[in-house]
Parts: structure tokens; sequence; C-alpha cells
């Protein structure tokens, strides 16, 4: 079961404009997909259990690496520490986007939400009801 609220029980676009008034208003086209304005380049769509390799990319590629610094081996992505924050997408709870590119069709970025609890914290543990976030771009469309 998807989460599509906040805990104050907001729709997640209703808690982001009551956060900050100049919060842009989401538009939905045909396919459910979210545009945020007509000029992007990319459209951005809620994850899903298919999208699992695509949140492996991003995991390792959210890595921090030191400036200078080489990044490390992808085996770290089977480490449980590490693979907790996308291993079998989809539970109660998770929430995400993926942003496409509009032409070429291509995943290009992504953002997501996992809640923990006490006896399994990640490393950006604080309490049970506040999720860790993740946030990636394909390193090849960074500018």
């Amino acid at each position: 079961m998807r989460k599509t609220t906040s805990n104050s029980g907001y729709k997640i676009p209703q808690a982001c404009q009551l956060a900050n008034p100049n919060y842009p208003p989401t538009r939905f086209n045909e396919k459910g997909r979210i545009r945020l304005k007509e000029e992007q380049s990319f459209f951005i769509r809620e994850i899903n259990e298919r999208d699992q390799d695509f949140l492996f990319e991003m995991l390792y590629q959210s890595i921090f690496v030191k400036p200078g610094s080489s990044p490390p081996d992808r085996d770290i992505l089977s480490l449980p520490e590490i693979r907790k924050y996308v291993e079998k997408w989809g539970r109660e709870n998770d929430f995400g986007f993926i942003a496409i590119d509009n032409e070429s069709k291509l995943k290009i970025g992504a953002i997501w939400l996992r809640y923990f609890d006490f006896k399994n914290k990640g490393y950006g543990y604080i309490s049970d009801n506040i999720p860790e976030i993740g946030i990636a771009v394909d390193c090849k469309r960074r500018r």
C-alpha cells in the first residue's frame, strides 16, 4: 500500500502548498503523470515495483563521495545496511517519484522516502514516524 498523504493527513501536494505558498499547483496529465511546468523537459510519475533496478542505480548515485575520492565499488549495494533503502520497493508507506525525459523516455532521477523503526535504523534515523529521504539525478544529466 502506498502512502499518498503526509503524517498530518494532508495529500502530499496540499501539504507542500501549506508549507510553501509559492508551491506550484500540481497538474496531472491523462496518464496520471505529474507536470509542474509545461516547458520542462521531463515529467514526474510515482515509483512502482517495476522501477526496482533504477532505484538501486539511484541509490548508488546518491552515495556521498568526497571530492577527489573514487566512488565505492558497486558491491556496496549488496550490503544489508545499504540495500534496505530501496529493496522490495512498494511496502506500506513507501513513497517517491521518478523523473523521466520527455524525448528519450529514459529515467533521469528519483526522490523516495521510506520509514524505518528503532530496531532497523537507517543512517539518518530520527524516529519511527519520520521517513528517510533519498534523492539522485543520473550523473549524465547533472549540470
